[in-house]
């Protein structure tokens, strides 16, 4: 809509924004790696971010999930949670989020 009605935006303070929002729901969610809400929501809102028409620095964001992806994804990968998730989705949007974060997973 901006783009079209030629409204300038000031991304620095959107990117600003929406880095600091996404870091937080990424904090929620190395509290809890376990829920599968907090890990789809962060999902998309990274995905959303993406399409941003600006760039949005995910450094930390990328470091949460890194340490994640060390400490607690080995124990999903091979269910031994207790209790017992829907392993096979939290898989999909673990590797889904590390896709739009430009991690690898395996």
């Amino acid at each position: 809509e901006a783009k079209r009605t030629e409204i300038p935006l000031d991304s620095t303070t959107l990117e600003f924004a929406l880095r600091k929002k996404l870091q937080s729901m990424a904090a929620q969610f190395h509290a809890n790696p376990q829920d599968l809400n907090l890990l789809g929501s962060l999902d998309s809102a990274v995905g959303v971010a993406n399409t941003a028409p600006f760039r949005v620095h995910y450094w930390t964001v990328q470091n949460i999930y890194f340490d994640i992806l060390k400490n607690v994804y080995p124990q999903i990968r091979d269910k031994k949670t207790d209790p017992p998730i829907d392993f096979e989705r939290w898989l999909a949007l673990f590797r889904s989020l590390g896709t739009r974060l430009s991690i690898r997973v395996d």
